[in-house]
């Protein structure tokens, strides 16, 4: 069982080949979550953009020579993986990876340029850990477990550590769950220094099966080929391990399941109002303080902020969309009079209510509208919805068919203007 003499051991092995991470005061996500205080734990800081570095040098440290000139082999969706290839590579060990077939090219491209020998193969990580350990069999080398290892474990720990030497009066510390190797040390740390710190697990709803497991209930089972899409791949674990299992059982207070919108919308969080660049499973803390921000009114949350390997189409894609929920980025339909002047009357309206056009579409034949009448349609960019519900009903009034998309409205569910976020029921 890992102590927290294990991960002082630990700290003291890693700390010239690791970059000590910040904790970093958060003001602006304090107001928006009611809560007293917020800290967020960098781990996308580290060389390879997540905490993975930690347990893998602590585990190639313990090699013998004969195992280092054998080669190492992991299986990983992608932060693991780029750990072990950057930090092997560094200490002159060969090293194979195997990876999901479903894993962001982002990662598979980063893994591939520190120049281990790449795989892909495998629906998802569980399936891909099987391979990487017939590999390690056939060619005798070394399988590093990307969560299920004390080693593994008591490297991940160290974070732990440094927030406790950071920040020692927190009330809670949120942490995200996949395999459980980065909780697992975090709680087993932090709950020998501080028992009163309450540690919250996190899952996303796609792979609930630890909530699931821990609360007694019919435990969800996916058969071998089956994945469900998540933005928090880098949690996308069909099984917690067995070691992690246990240490999560002992020092984990409680496990929240988080649903895809509010991981979205931490990840525009991070980047609108932090500028910080994070990835699904990195916002998944922040996730979860939003959908349960009851929880953790008026008390001091730490975040753990566990990588940052996202990929930028997807983070594109985040970015725009989580201007239309805030309802500062609008698609708005006009109809109005086909005559002249009428485009140069609808484009004054919008300048006159400070909203900024990004793109039109002008349209004549596709439409159910009269012959006589014209419908446009616009992109623009607000200051805020209150704005835009300013512009749509000084356009009705000057005898404009006028309206935002249907789709905007759903995605406003969960905003109120983006100062606060409504809870789902």
């Amino acid at each position: 069982m890992i102590t927290l003499k294990h991960i002082k051991n630990a700290a003291q092995i890693i700390e010239n080949d690791i970059f000590r991470t910040p904790l970093v005061f958060s003001p602006q996500l304090a107001s928006v979550l009611g809560v007293k205080e917020v800290v967020l734990k960098l781990e996308n800081l580290q060389y390879t953009g997540s905490f993975k570095e930690r347990g893998v040098v602590n585990k190639l440290a313990e090699l013998t020579p004969a195992q280092r000139a054998q080669g190492v082999v992991c299986a990983s969706a992608g932060n693991h993986s780029q750990a072990l290839a950057y930090h092997a590579l560094r200490m002159n060990i060969p090293a194979s990876v195997v990876m999901p077939e479903t894993t962001p090219l982002n990662k598979i491209s980063r893994c591939r340029s520190y120049g281990p020998q790449v795989i892909l193969s495998g629906q998802i990580l569980d399936e891909s850990i099987i391979i990487a350990k017939e590999i390690a069999k056939n060619e005798k080398k070394v399988f590093i477990h990307p969560f299920d290892d004390e080693s593994i474990i008591a490297g991940q720990g160290t974070i732990g550590l440094e927030i406790f030497q950071d920040k020692p009066d927190l009330d809670y510390l949120i942490v995200p769950i996949g395999g459980g190797g980065l909780i697992s040390g975090i709680a087993t740390a932090v709950k020998a220094l501080n028992p009163k710190i309450k540690i919250i697990g996190v899952v996303s709803d796609a792979y609930p099966q630890l909530h699931e497991r821990l609360q007694g209930g019919i435990v969800t089972h996916f058969s071998d080929t089956k994945r469900r899409e998540t933005l928090a791949d880098g949690i996308a674990v069909k099984k917690t391990g067995e070691f992690t299992f246990e240490l999560i059982q002992k020092y984990v207070d409680e496990v929240l399941v988080v649903d895809e919108h509010f991981i979205e919308l931490g990840v525009f969080m991070l980047s609108e109002k932090q500028k910080f660049i994070v990835e699904g499973a990195g916002a998944v803390p922040l996730a979860a303080a939003l959908q349960y921000k009851h929880l953790f009114q008026d008390r001091k949350i730490g975040l753990v902020i566990s990588g940052g390997n996202i990929d930028l189409r997807v983070l594109s894609s985040i970015l725009m969309r989580g201007l239309m929920k805030a309802g500062r980025l609008a698609r708005i339909n006009v109809c109005g009079s086909d005559a002249p002047g009428t485009l140069a009357k609808v484009a004054s309206i919008i300048s006159q209510k400070g909203g900024n056009v990004i793109d039109i579409f002008h349209q004549r034949v596709f439409y159910d509208s009269p012959v006589k009448r014209v419908d446009m349609q616009f992109m623009i960019e607000f200051e805020s919805m209150q704005q835009m519900q300013i512009l749509i009903q000084s356009l009705n009034d000057e005898g404009f068919e006028t309206k935002a998309t249907d789709s905007i409205k759903l995605l406003s569910e969960y905003y109120d203007d983006y100062k606060t976020v409504k809870l789902v029921s």
